[in-house]
């Protein structure tokens, strides 16, 4: 509904109706305002851009702007992937605010580039699909529109690239928390659910398939495993792994995929018995199982892919004499073995591929005199074996990683440590595996050898920045001070501190997780395809008009939700041929009414819930723009009363006042509609011309310095008057271009 006041402020409002009325045009007041100020007028302001800190995790920004700050800026380093896609949203909106995409200028003095805007009207959501973007800098921001006084919002930002994450997983005797790594940075660090010490971490593998590594644990007092998926770096589900509870003497030596499933399993050791059993495992739980007799001596100590075939191997070492035996793999069934003898000093200590050939090969430490030495493998052959010079015992090969990246066919390197003096050296392998490439040698920093000393040692090896070459997790395990060393062969190109961490917590491991740059749908996806209200795009409150580009494909549809808080006249199309649109109210429990409603132009629609979904015939994906608009339905009420308690106001500067020049109203509201009316939300602007107009230059006025709408939640009954009503409404700063006119 509208109210029209004969003073020096307009009054408007509206209302939930419980009828269906008249479809109504906004009025113009014949208003004035005899309130001037002569200070110059000042430009909008913007925030200093909010980094996002981890890209590759889908993250969610909560902000308000208003008239002081109308935009709201956010920075995306994308520098570091070849390839990416991204979705942006702006959901949840209390007022009308735009999203624009740029890329920052890639030399000094360049300029930066409007990649995509969306500029929806009204409280409708804004969306921005960018299905291939550059590598770059880009800026989002988020600006409120043009005489809307404040607006809340939620800024929504997903990219998806060609890349590997590497997680850091900690524990302390009672707590287990995640890190979330992006290049040396920490993007965030979530606690997932307390353990007691008997619950020990087991395995660090992908359980499910889905390129991101899971958690296999175990309870030391019952024997009883247990089993974490994670998505997005976050602990989601749990269970066991099965309801055998199994017996002290067996442990797990190995948690690998040992049928190609790309799920692992997992390996059992029986030492006193001599047994093997396995475990394969589908979704974290164990579906079958095999039991083999090794005999007395025998360890299983890895379980790798030695032939190349996705499915790893067993290798075992007799440490009574001093054998090396391999099973190759397919699941349950060993189909190839073979039994070497290099003697009880040599200790196989790394499993890697040190050729390039995509086989995981062996490398051993003779524990007697130094010398390395390496098995090249294709399955359970060695195709060539060669050992290093001596070196002394002092020196221990701490982890292998690629150091190098694409060099040498991105081979392992060996990455050694003294631990007498803390000094840490490289060892470059040659793309033949057979020898060693030029570069290695000390570790070093701008030319000098790096060595914090010996209390500090490595945590852990992997890829954190995204660049093909492995990187090094450093810990000081005294004062748990921590960087990260980002590395091009045996040189530190760049060094990050990290937050230090209680020494009374230790990394368990690295967590990978492997994202492409798969491009974004608008919707998510539920298991069965149907509508589920935490996927489906939301809308928001359907008051103004929205455009959504998106490709839908034959095997599933895009749900859109979208809430009305009154009777409206709603308009849905999409202009594609091959393009199905429904819609549905969605009852309380979260389901579709099974009837859908059936589309006309400007339909008349109650307040509630509703979803839309989109389909197509066409066997293949089909590119679509969803056009809707929303108008809620109005009712004329009439004005009682409309008074300023002083109509009189000399206006002070706003640098001395806080930006608090107000004025004092008093108003009533009358329903001369027959239906009682609820819930009427009354605004007030101000007119520096005499003429009010909701789209020009007036300004819209905040109530007591918050919202720019009074609720009166009292039900007013047909012909009834409300009580005398009170409000402080605050004028614009007085540097605000409204006061100005014609320069003046």
């Amino acid at each position: 509904m509208r109210l029209n006041f004969s003073k020096n402020f307009t009054l408007f409002a509206s209302a939930e109706l419980r009828h269906t009325s008249r479809f109504s045009r906004v009025p113009n007041g014949n208003t004035t305002s005899s309130i001037r100020s002569q200070f110059s007028q000042s430009q909008y302001s913007m925030s200093s851009p909010e980094l996002i800190q981890n890209p590759l995790t889908p993250s969610s920004f909560n902000g308000t702007l208003d008239t002081t700050t109308r935009t709201a800026a956010y920075r995306l380093d994308l520098t570091k992937f070849q390839s990416a896609a991204a979705s942006f949203s702006l959901t949840g909106l209390s007022g009308d605010a735009n999203l624009r995409v740029f890329r920052e200028p890639t030399t000094t003095g360049g300029q930066r580039s409007l990649i995509q805007e969306s500029r929806n009207q009204g409280k409708v959501s804004e969306s921005i699909l960018l299905n291939t973007i550059q590598q770059g800098i880009y800026t989002i921001e988020v600006t409120i529109a043009d005489n809307v006084p404040v607006a809340a919002y939620k800024l929504n930002v997903a990219v998806n690239a060609d890349a590997t994450l590497n997680n850091v997983l900690w524990r302390s005797p009672s707590e287990v928390m995640g890190w979330k790594i992006n290049g040396a940075t920490l993007g965030g660090e979530p606690r997932f659910p307390a353990q007691p010490a008997n619950m020990q971490i087991q395995g660090i593998a992908d359980l499910n398939a889905d390129g991101e590594d899971d958690l296999i644990w175990r309870d030391s007092t019952n024997g009883r495993t247990y089993f974490w998926m994670f998505r997005g770096g976050e602990a989601v589900s749990g269970a066991p792994v099965s309801a055998n509870t199994i017996p002290p003497d067996w442990r797990i030596a190995a948690v690998k995929d040992l049928d190609g499933d790309q799920q692992a399993d997992i390996v059992w050791h029986n030492a006193n018995g001599g047994q093997v059993a396995i475990w394969m495992l589908r979704d974290g739980i164990a579906v079958n199982g095999g039991l083999f007799t090794v005999g007395g001596g025998w360890n299983p100590v890895a379980a790798a892919d030695l032939n190349g075939d996705l499915k790893s191997d067993i290798i075992f070492h007799n440490p009574l004499n001093g054998g090396v035996a391999i099973w190759q793999m397919n699941g349950m069934a060993v189909t190839n073995a073979a039994v070497y003898a290099p003697g009880t000093s040599w200790q196989p200590q790394f499993f890697g591929d040190f050729n390039g050939d995509r086989k995981t090969d062996i490398l051993f430490r003779n524990t007697f005199s130094g010398t390395a030495a390496f098995w090249l493998m294709d399955g359970v052959n060695v195709e060539f074996g060669w050992t290093t010079p001596s070196v002394t015992s002092d020196w221990q090969v701490e982890a292998i990683g690629n150091f190098d990246g694409a060099v040498n066919k991105s081979n392992k390197d060996l990455l050694w440590r003294n631990r007498n003096s803390g000094d840490l050296v490289v060892w470059l392998m040659n793309d033949s595996g057979r020898g060693f490439a030029p570069g290695g040698g000390f570790v070093t920093l701008a030319g000098q050898n790096y060595n914090r000393g010996t209390a500090w040692s490595i945590s852990g090896v992997g890829d954190f920045n995204s660049d093909g070459k492995e990187d090094i997790l450093y810990r000081n395990q005294t004062d748990g001070n921590q960087e990260i060393l980002l590395m091009n062969g045996s040189v530190i190109a760049s060094r990050e501190t990290l937050k230090a961490q209680p020494n009374n917590w230790r990394v368990q491991g690295l967590m990978k997780r492997e994202v492409t740059s798969e491009p974004f749908e608008i919707s998510g996806r539920s298991t069965t395809g149907d509508f589920f209200s935490a996927t489906a795009f939301d809308l928001g409150a359907l008051d103004g008009t929205g455009s959504y580009s998106d490709r839908v494909s034959p095997r599933n549809a895009d749900f859109f939700k979208f809430n009305l808080a009154t009777e409206s006249n709603i308009t849905l199309n999409v202009a594609q041929s091959g393009v199905t649109l429904e819609l549905f109210r969605v009852l309380q429990n979260g389901s579709l009414e099974s009837t859908a409603i059936p589309i006309t132009p400007e339909m008349l629609l109650s307040g509630g819930s509703y979803a839309i979904r989109v389909s197509t015939t066409s066997q293949a994906v089909v590119p679509y723009t969803l056009n809707v608009t929303g108008r809620p339905r109005v009712t004329d009420v009439t004005s009682a009363e409309f008074s300023l308690v002083n109509p009189s106001l000399t206006l002070t500067p706003s640098t001395t006042t806080n930006g608090r020049n107000t004025v004092a109203a008093r108003f009533r509201v009358r329903n001369t509609s027959s239906t009682t009316l609820t819930n009427i939300e009354v605004g007030f602007r101000v007119s520096r011309d005499g003429q009010i107009a909701l789209t020009g230059g007036d300004a819209l006025l905040s109530i007591e310095g918050s919202s720019n709408v009074y609720t009166l939640t009292t039900p007013l009954a047909p012909g009834a008057t409300s009580d005398l009503i009170t409000v402080n409404l605050r004028l614009p700063d007085t540097s605000d271009g409204f006061w100005f006119v014609d320069g003046d």
